[in-house]
């Protein structure tokens, strides 16, 4: 009798912790069905992120190609600045180093 009763009581305790178990995974299931949620936001996040930096690197492309235009267009326009200032080194020789006053006079243009 005692036995049996004694049996009664584990088997209850053991209904008990079955039970504590089964609460433990079902939270433990849910925590991991969040965590599933939040890596696929954050792989969403990555995703985005990834495309952003892309379009950034193509615009910092772009830009650097502008830039580069530009120190080209620069560099034209400092030749073309320096062979102008040859070509009046020129007429001014060839007009025997006149004076700047005559040389405006002559209307060159």
């Amino acid at each position: 009798m005692f036995r049996v009763q004694r049996l009664k009581f584990r088997v209850q305790r053991l209904k008990f912790r079955v039970q504590r178990l089964k609460f433990r995974v079902q939270r433990l299931k849910f925590r991991v069905q969040r965590l599933k949620f939040r890596i696929q936001r954050l792989k969403f996040r990555v995703q985005r992120l990834k495309f952003r930096v892309q379009r950034s690197k193509f615009r910092v492309q772009r830009l650097k190609f502008r830039v580069q235009r530009s120190k080209f267009r620069v560099q034209r326009l400092k030749w073309i600045k320096q062979n102008i200032k040859l070509l009046f080194r020129e007429v001014r020789y060839a007009l025997g180093n006149t004076p700047y006053e005559n040389f405006r006079s002559l209307n060159l243009e």
